[in-house]
């Protein structure tokens, strides 16, 4: 039977508040987006390029930097790249700002490079959705100064930017889309449990909604129901780690990071060191060493035990970031369950491990200008590291979650155990 068809008028967006106060630092951003990540773009903009009116300067930099990209060197809907020298855009003056936009202005420069780190999309909850991809170190910085948490704003749109989504047979889920989401944002918001307390019992209710016939209206209620009853709340805050699930999630987040590691270039050393760190001693083969976990969970806590709050609004902003829960079916629901779990699994691995951890300088720095261990520098590097690896690389993401599905590793109860801790 097919589902009633669904036509949405979307009029309005919808952001989180920090939206509005994001500004790119230009040259005092560490961690630039022209450095350590291929800059592709599409043929519109390559042509736009091209035909560009430049100095001789520019154009000689230009013809240096721009590479036509052939069938087999990238996915195909990308047509040309900005090719690094030594990890750097040639793009990129001394100053940290970019020769194109410098010269020829900010609408020069590629769609990918105007728009970073925004996203703007209409959802079926209703709006047209932007948010900041976690991938930049100026959108940290705004999580980092929000001790309260995140709020959202609305506002209408342009005349010329309002859209009808139609939908011939929508999942049911979708009609409800909006306050499935806030549900979802509510739960991790909500700092009577901790934060992987939270992301369980969001799972929990969400493997709900995978069930044939559940009914959205009901399920909504008894969620709301749920969140007011204080003896779940007091039930899911003394759930607690065992020793074998703390090294079922390293070994988990050892074998994930090996992984990005072995098709990730630009960070490459910096994940080895990351690795490194749990065994100092083992100079063939990576692996780990609970004791050196446990060390660097002492020198995570001692350094940012009072900035829980940082992780909440990191983990609100990735889960609107990415658009989870999908609700185009039950299957996609929980694989972004999944794909979430791994996510934050993996930016709390390497938060913790970047506190005992000397990474190397990024391109054009010196070893003395590399962050300490435990700095907020070296935490901010290690959460862009994973956003750029896995945010922006969605064929990588999707291939890490299906490897829980293939490994029947994919369950609320080894996603329990994957968040934990």
């Amino acid at each position: 039977m097919e589902n009633t068809p669904l036509n949405i008028l979307i009029s309005k967006n919808l952001r989180p508040s920090y939206y509005d106060d994001f500004q790119c630092i230009g040259e005092k951003c560490r961690i630039s987006c022209c450095k350590n990540w291929n800059i592709t773009f599409d043929k519109k903009d390559y042509l736009s390029l091209k035909k560009l009116k430049r100095s001789p300067e520019l154009s000689e930099l230009m013809d240096h930097a721009m590479r036509r990209l052939r069938r087999g060197d990238i996915a195909k809907i990308h047509y040309a790249e900005f090719e690094l020298s030594d990890g750097i855009c040639p793009l990129l003056a001394e100053s940290g700002l970019c020769n194109l936009q410098l010269e020829k202005g900010h609408k020069a420069l590629p769609e990918v490079c105007r728009i970073f780190p925004r996203l703007e999309r209409y959802y079926h909850s209703g709006y047209m959705q932007q948010s900041l991809s976690p991938a930049c170190e100026a959108v940290l910085d705004l999580l980092w100064n929000l001790p309260d948490g995140i709020e959202f704003r609305t506002s209408p749109l342009s005349a010329d930017a309002i859209r009808n989504l139609s939908d011939q047979n929508p999942s049911p889920m979708l009609s409800h889309a909006y306050d499935i989401q806030s549900l979802c944002i509510d739960i991790l918001q909500d700092r009577r449990l901790p934060l992987p307390q939270r992301i369980i019992l969001m799972g929990a209710r969400l493997q709900e909604l995978t069930k044939e016939n559940t009914d959205i209206p009901a399920w909504i209620s008894k969620t709301r129901a749920i969140l007011s009853d204080s003896n779940v709340i007091t039930q899911y805050k003394n759930l607690t780690v065992n020793d074998r699930s703390k090294i079922l999630r390293v070994s988990s987040c050892c074998k994930t990071l090996i992984l990005i590691m072995n098709t990730e270039s630009a960070f490459k050393n910096h994940f080895i060191s990351i690795l490194k760190s749990l065994n100092p001693d083992e100079t063939e083969n990576i692996s780990f060493n609970m004791s050196m976990y446990s060390q660097a969970e002492s020198a995570f806590n001692e350094a940012f035990g009072n900035k829980e709050y940082f992780f909440e609004n990191l983990t609100v902003s990735l889960m609107f970031h990415i658009k989870m829960p999908n609700l185009n079916s039950p299957e996609e629901l929980w694989k972004s369950y999944v794909n979430f779990c791994n996510l934050y699994s993996l930016y709390r691995f390497v938060s913790v491990l970047s506190a005992i951890t000397r990474l190397p300088p990024l391109p054009g720095e010196s070893e003395d200008t590399a962050p300490e261990p435990g700095s907020r520098e070296a935490l901010f590097q290690t959460t862009v590291m994973i956003s750029r690896s896995m945010i922006h690389n969605q064929q990588r993401s999707a291939d890490l979650r299906d490897d829980f599905f293939k490994n029947e590793s994919s369950s609320l109860a080894h996603m329990a155990i994957l968040v934990s801790g």
